[in-house]
């Protein structure tokens, strides 16, 4: 048998496998990527926040969450609110990370994204707390229901 009959079909071959491996490999590295970025610490959780009338002082303070699974740190988390009367605007709220101090952020009520909070390095605690919305609509003898998860990163 001469040489070309054997290349022939060694050649083909070897074209078929250097296309599969060009198919798999970065389908194989997307979806590792794609399995990290969205390691989230359990199912979404569901909770909600009496705002009582001015006069009255109120605490709907959630957490502390922690690292969980062996993660090694938390990602960031999201929160997003719904409100009774399925109001428009925002609702504000404070978190903080490791046990510091309090940042502010307002929250876009009936969105489901748009709030996540991205933390930065280091981070194995947090916490939040639904704040008094400016407008009286939002608050004074009103629930404020939410939906939340954090993601980790591993």
């Amino acid at each position: 048998m001469s040489r070309s009959k054997i290349a022939t079909p060694l050649l083909s071959f070897l074209s078929s496998f250097m296309t599969v491996l060009g198919i798999v490999i970065p389908s194989a590295i997307v979806f590792a990527q794609s399995a990290h970025a969205n390691w989230w610490a359990g199912s979404e959780r569901s909770g909600s926040c009496y705002i009582p009338n001015r006069q009255t002082s109120f605490n709907c303070q959630f957490g502390s969450y922690r690292v969980v699974n062996r993660a090694r740190q938390i990602g960031g988390f999201y929160v997003n609110p719904t409100h009774q009367f399925r109001g428009n605007g925002t609702i504000p709220m404070q978190y903080r990370i490791n046990g510091g101090g309090w940042i502010n952020r307002n929250l876009t009520l009936n969105a489901t994204s748009g709030n996540y909070i991205d933390f930065g390095n280091g981070v194995s605690s947090f916490d939040f707390r639904i704040l008094r919305p400016a407008s009286d609509s939002l608050g004074g003898g009103s629930t404020t229901s939410f939906k939340f998860n954090y993601d980790l990163d591993r």
